[in-house]
Formats: C-alpha cells, sequence, structure tokens
C-alpha cells in the first residue's frame, strides 16, 4: 500500500467507507474523507490511534451536489497529488418502482453515479499526467442483476459498470487505473436507511455476510494488484453462473450460493 502515498474516499464517515479510510491511514496512507457529516467524520478521526490521526483530514462535501464536489476536489488537488479514488459513497431505498418519489429516484442517481463521475472527472482534469492514478468504484451483485423493489439502485450500480469499463478502455496505458469492487452481503446501516432490516436480519447468519472491516481489508490486500474487479464474497461463485442460469431460477440459485 506504500504505492499510495495520498487518496481520496466518498463515504468516509461510516460503512465500508469509514473502514476503508481508518485502514488505508494505519497503513501511513493520507486520506482525503468526504462526507456529508462532519460529526460522523470527526468520530471515524478520533477513534483512531493518535499516531494516526493527522492522517485523515475530514472534507465535508455531498457529492451528489456537483459543483460543491468541483471545489473541494479542486481544493485538495491544490494542497495534494492524488493517488488512489475510491468511490464508496451510496444510497439506495427499497421500493415498490411506482411508489418512489422523484425527490428519491433523483437523490440515488445524484448521489451514486452523478457523484461518482463528478469525482471521476474532477480528479482526471487536476491530475498530474507523470504520474499514476487508481480510481476504484464501488458497485455490487446489483449492479449485475436486478432485484425487486431495488430497481433505481439497481439502474445506478448497472451504469457505473459500463462507466468503468468505458473508462478503462479510455485510458489505457495512460497511467490510470480502473476496478470495479463488488461487495457481498456487508453488515452496514445501508439496510436499515433502504428500509431493508427484515432483509438483513434474514441472511445475518450466513456465511457470506460480511463487516465493513472485512471487506476493507480484503480490498486493500488485493488493490496492489490492479486487477479489474475485486469481488468480496460468495458472489465471485455466483456471478460467472450468471449467463447459464434462467431468469426464474436466479434468486434460488444465489439462495444455494450463499449459504455455501
Amino acid at each position: 500500500m506504500n504505492n499510495y502515498q495520498t487518496a481520496i474516499v466518498t463515504g468516509a464517515s461510516s460503512g465500508i467507507g469509514r473502514a476503508l479510510t481508518q485502514q488505508l491511514c494505519a497503513q501511513g496512507v493520507t486520506v482525503y474523507a468526504l462526507a456529508r457529516s462532519k460529526r460522523n467524520l470527526e468520530l471515524a478521526k478520533n477513534s483512531l490511534p493518535k499516531v494516526y490521526r493527522n492522517l485523515l483530514i475530514p472534507v465535508v462535501c455531498d457529492i451528489s451536489k456537483t459543483e460543491e464536489t468541483q471545489v473541494k476536489i479542486k481544493e485538495i488537488f491544490s494542497c495534494s497529488q492524488i493517488y488512489l479514488v475510491i468511490n464508496n459513497a451510496g444510497i439506495g431505498y427499497s421500493r415498490n418502482f411506482v411508489d418512489y418519489s422523484d425527490n428519491e429516484i433523483d437523490t440515488v442517481i445524484a448521489t451514486n453515479l452523478r457523484g461518482t463521475i463528478t469525482v471521476i472527472q474532477a480528479c482526471l482534469k487536476l491530475r498530474d499526467k507523470q504520474r499514476p492514478i487508481h480510481f476504484v468504484n464501488t458497485t455490487s451483485l446489483a449492479g449485475k442483476m436486478g432485484f425487486p423493489e431495488l430497481s433505481v439502485y439497481a439502474a445506478t450500480k448497472f451504469a457505473i459498470e459500463g462507466l468503468t469499463e468505458s473508462l478503462r478502455h479510455e485510458y489505457m496505458n495512460k497511467d490510470v487505473t480502473f476496478t470495479i469492487v463488488r461487495p457481498g452481503i456487508t453488515d452496514t446501516a445501508f439496510f436499515s436507511k433502504a428500509g431493508m432490516q427484515l432483509y438483513k436480519e434474514g441472511v445475518k447468519e450466513l456465511k457470506s455476510f460480511y463487516s465493513a472491516e472485512q471487506v476493507a481489508t480484503i480490498l486493500l490486500a488485493k488493490l496492489h494488484s490492479r486487477k479489474s474487479v475485486i469481488i468480496v464474497g460468495n458472489d465471485k461463485f455466483y456471478i460467472p453462473l450468471l449467463p447459464f442460469v434462467p431468469f426464474k431460477y436466479r434468486f434460488k440459485v444465489l439462495d444455494i450460493v450463499n449459504k455455501l
């Protein structure tokens, strides 16, 4: 991890983003930690051992707001060259499709997709082209198959998969690396915020249920390989099967794989 002297992590105040931020700091990486909540960023900083606290630089930023995000990224690059960017911020709602409000649809798209695009574009414009930069974009199994009542969330994750693949081709051989990370079922606040607490309780006993810290540890251990895709959990067995599983059996097969 010494290759990454400085990093940006979005959604850094909770869940996987917070775990990634803290583990990067513990490895000696200076992290610009982006999130909407100043209080939660300070809590994340203060929970680090004192020797690492100065490596976590809180940046209060709502990435769903394009101009605000562009300004914050410019301020960061005026202070440091960035080697690693982890687009982790995300939001979702569990709704019947017809029950999504306009505001919910706009919020999910602005945060998950537009926010990711804004961060990547701003960083590419400002980066030192003589130095490498590595972008890591967080999707999920919902970026490979649709889930009922998560249609808008899945749409943004499918879009990020396509965005990342396109950029990978566009910036090939230009010292710019793009990696997709697909965490498995992870114990974060996403489920309660999305209205999926009952689903969470139903899968909590599965062997494939990871903590945010476990996901961060696995991701950072594999990051140096600069793979195009990093999958955490049993999804790595399931995703290759998807093209061969009839549509109506996909969730039955997924349930079997999760219990392995």
